[in-house]
Formats: structure tokens, sequence, C-alpha cells
């Protein structure tokens, strides 16, 4: 999705042929490089429990021995993620899902 999200991104900011809005171009819409890598990185975060989540849907019979490593798997990445510079502007919402696995 996040592709489709950027092919739409280029067409919409960087193209004449994509009509106007009420008078307003998509250009006064436009997201920067850094807002852009800012989604990217919120994608990140975000598919680590969608992942989580697929995997339970997979299996025809759900057990609890089965979701417990997928938990842990889940809260070790998300600490990863919190210990790391480069998702700093996401630490409370990180945090906050980790505080929810542990309950």
């Amino acid at each position: 999705m996040l592709e489709h999200t950027l092919k739409l991104h280029k067409l919409t900011d960087d193209s004449d042929k994509v009509p106007n809005l009420q008078g307003e171009s998509y250009g006064t819409f436009k997201l920067l490089a850094k807002d852009w890598k800012k989604l990217e990185l919120m994608h990140n975060v975000l598919q680590e429990p969608a992942n989580s989540q697929q995997s339970f849907s997979v299996t025809w019979k759900p057990t609890v021995w089965c979701m417990i490593p997928v938990l842990e798997f889940l809260q070790q990445t998300w600490q990863n993620m919190a210990k790391s510079s480069k998702f700093a502007d996401f630490l409370t919402i990180i945090n906050s899902g980790i505080n929810n696995l542990c309950k």
C-alpha cells in the first residue's frame, strides 16, 4: 500500500494532468520528503502488529502456545525500535504498544 501511495504522491504533485481541487492545486497538499520518510517509518512500526495478527489468522486451530512466541517477538521488535534513534518520533506510541502487550 505504501508503494501505491508513493506513486500517487509523484503523480499528484508533479503532473499537470491531475485536476485541481476546487480552485486549488494538489501541490497545496504536497508532503515534503521528510514527511514521506516519517510515513514510511510509521508504516514500519504498524507493520509489526499486522504481521503478528496475520500469523494468528493463518492458523486453522489457534492455541495459546503458538500465540505467546509471536507476541514475545512483537514485543522484542518494538523494544528494539524504541532503542533506535530512527524511531524517536514514535517512541511514545511504541512504548504504549509495549505496555499493552505487557498487560
